[in-house]
C-alpha cells in the first residue's frame, strides 16, 4: 500500500490548517506554487512552512494525527 502524507499549514497563533493528503509531497508543493503564481502571488514556498506527516494505514484505513 502505498504512503500518504497528511500536509498541515501552522499559523502563528499555534493554530494549523490541513491543506492537502498526498502521497508525493515534491509534486504537491510543485502544484501548490504554480496554482500561487497563477493567483498573483510572487512568493513561493517550501515544504519547510508546512508540517508534512506520514499517515499510517491499519487495516486499509489512513490514520493522520490531526
Amino acid at each position: 500500500m502505498e504512503e500518504k502524507y497528511a500536509i498541515y499549514y501552522n499559523y502563528s497563533c499555534g493554530n494549523r490548517k490541513l491543506e492537502a493528503i498526498t502521497n508525493n509531497p515534491e509534486m504537491w508543493i510543485k502544484e501548490h506554487n504554480e496554482e500561487r503564481i497563477n493567483e498573483g502571488y510572487e512568493n513561493t514556498e517550501t515544504l519547510d512552512e508546512f508540517e508534512v506527516v506520514r499517515m499510517d494505514c491499519f487495516f486499509g484505513i489512513y490514520i493522520y494525527n490531526n
